[in-house]
């Protein structure tokens, strides 16, 4: 199977690079190719005043909800630094196909701006749709039926439900809802629920069954939108059902309440192009009802993104996962396949401690394409390759940090940018004794 993957990517790659979209006016299935946005044209509006901002097109989405996203406001001053980013930032919101920002004089020293926006079909971003998946590296099959609005009441609130069952018996369901503004108020809210049954019974004290409830606040410390700092909290109310071959299962019940904040200077959260993050939080698990005592966890996630020409980005992440205290022997951080280090399998190792490092460099060398078709109307498609480098380590004690149990690997993927799923995500992966993983996923990892 990964003989294969690796022929298969490797065709869409080379097909990808090396073609171009047929344009055709007259053909029902005609394709265009989306213009680069020039800040140039309006040198000669820098440093007037504001009046005005409309935005036009938008019938599916409010447009206090594109407003409230630029750093651009009324009454400032047009700054191209602002004109791009906002630009850029709108170019990548979920609804959003096109955006086109044109400057207008209004009276000496002031001028206007007008967005004039192309949403994507609502068919696309209300999604009820199957899950067929399968796992090449662990040859198991999942399967389900998954909901998905990230446009929820024209606002760009995202409600989604979903359940999953693999293979081997284990289920996963969610419900959830999530804002990031209430009203002009960058102040973000989510609830979400979610349940977990483990259908193989196990040779170690595991969580064989698990239902949560999660509550979420998030506010602002700056008002500023391109270098951003907000606090976030959260609360967790958890029951589990621990156990494992003959033994009788447990419950235990947690309240998780958790402590952080982010600084957010990137330029788009889907495909930014620079700036960078840092989140940093620390959760307490307190077990209320059962055995186990009082334990903490330290998470920290820092990216940092720079641009060598429009279609070179560079990319750089360091996860950090830490637990400290009495921490249960069931909680146990896996290192391997998307989202850790590619070119292992998922979750091949293990630790009561985790951090990871990965390296990418993104090629966008093709412009985003758009295609009118039946029914759904317009699609717009960008697709960009990677070539990636990660590293990590776990750990359970401090002498278990040092050089032999650090892992690494590499290799190179697509990346599909499009109205069904933000993106698309196809990487084959190799490390240093041979392996080769392929990993299919969709949303965004870093």
């Amino acid at each position: 199977m990964n003989s294969f993957a690796w022929r298969v990517l490797t065709a869409l790659l080379l097909a990808l690079l090396t073609a171009h979209p047929p344009v055709n006016a007259d053909s029902d299935l005609a394709s265009e190719i989306s213009p680069e946005f020039d800040s140039d044209a309006y040198e000669w509006a820098y440093g007037q005043v504001i009046d005005t901002i409309t935005v036009t097109g938008n019938a599916k989405t409010r447009s206090i909800a594109l407003l409230r996203e630029m750093e651009l406001r009324v009454g400032n001053q047009l700054d191209p630094v602002k004109l791009k980013r906002d630009h850029r930032y709108l170019t990548d919101v979920s609804s959003i196909a096109t955006v086109a920002i044109e400057v207008y004089p209004i009276r000496e020293g002031h001028c206007g701006l007008q967005i004039a926006v192309t949403e994507r079909p609502t068919i696309f971003l209300k999604l009820i749709y199957p899950i067929v998946e399968y796992n090449f590296n662990t040859n198991r099959f999942r399967y389900g039926l998954r909901i998905n609005n990230r446009n929820f009441r024209k606002r760009l609130e995202t409600l989604s439900a979903g359940f999953t069952r693999n293979s081997i018996g284990n289920e996963n369901a969610h419900i959830g809802w999530q804002t990031r503004w209430i009203g002009w108020k960058h102040i973000g809210v989510g609830t979400w629920a979610q349940y977990f049954n483990r259908g193989q019974e196990q040779v170690r004290l595991s969580v064989l069954e698990r239902a949560s409830l999660t509550t979420s606040l998030s506010l602002p410390l700056t008002d500023s939108r391109m270098s951003f700092v907000q606090a976030i909290g959260s609360l967790t109310l958890a029951k589990n059902r621990l156990g494992y071959v003959g033994v009788e299962s447990q419950h235990e019940w947690l309240v998780s309440p958790s402590l952080g904040f982010s600084i957010d200077r990137r330029d788009s959260p889907l495909r930014p192009t620079g700036g960078g993050m840092f989140w940093i939080d620390v959760q307490s698990n307190r077990v209320v009802n059962g055995n186990g005592s009082t334990y903490y966890q330290l998470r920290n996630d820092i990216r940092l993104y720079r641009s060598a020409s429009r279609w070179l980005v560079f990319a750089g992440r360091s996860a950090l996962a830490y637990q400290f205290g009495k921490f249960p022997e069931y909680i146990r951080y896996g290192m391997g396949g998307a989202g850790t280090i590619r070119g292992f399998s998922n979750g091949v190792f293990e630790g009561n401690h985790r951090w990871i490092q990965s390296f990418e460099t993104r090629i966008s060398p093709l412009p985003t394409w758009i295609f009118n078709v039946p029914y759904a109307k317009l699609i717009d498609l960008t697709v960009a390759t990677v070539l990636f480098v990660d590293s990590g380590i776990v750990w359970d004690n401090e002498e278990d940090f040092d050089l032999d149990r650090w892992h690494s690997g590499f290799g190179f993927g697509l990346r599909v940018f499009s109205p069904f799923q933000d993106v698309v995500r196809l990487d084959l992966g190799f490390n240093k004794h041979g392996g080769k993983y392929f990993y299919f996923g969709t949303g965004i990892v870093f």
